[in-house]
This record gives C-alpha cells, sequence and structure tokens, in this order.
C-alpha cells in the first residue's frame, strides 16, 4: 500500500520546517551582528586612540630633542 501524506500532515511539518528555519535566520542575524561589532568597534577605537598615542609620543620625542 501507498501511503501518501495527508494535508495535515504536510502542514504540520511545514510549519516545523519554517518554525526552524526562522530560529536558523535569528541565529546567523545574531552571529553578524555580534562579528560585525568585534571588527568595527576597535576600527572605531583606533581612530580616536590612535592620535592620541602619536600626540604624546611625539610630544616624549620633542622633549628629548630639546
Amino acid at each position: 500500500m501507498d501511503q501518501t501524506p495527508t494535508l495535515s500532515e504536510l502542514s504540520a511539518k511545514i510549519d516545523t520546517v519554517l518554525a526552524s528555519a526562522e530560529k536558523t535566520r535569528r541565529y546567523m542575524q545574531w552571529t553578524f551582528f555580534i562579528t560585525a561589532g568585534a571588527l568595527l568597534l576597535p576600527l572605531i577605537a583606533a581612530v580616536f586612540i590612535v592620535p592620541l598615542a602619536l600626540s604624546g609620543y611625539t610630544a616624549d620625542i620633542q622633549s628629548l630633542v630639546e
């Protein structure tokens, strides 16, 4: 005998797959946000920290030269 799934069984399976796909989408979205933050925040901080460090370094060198 050939057992074909009923419409209600197929609908239940589709709902299960949809819920799983939505969880995967949210997981990938948060992974992207965390990765982007881990890469961009240090770059943004470097824009402010590097000039301060260089000005301090050049001031120290200038004081040694004088």
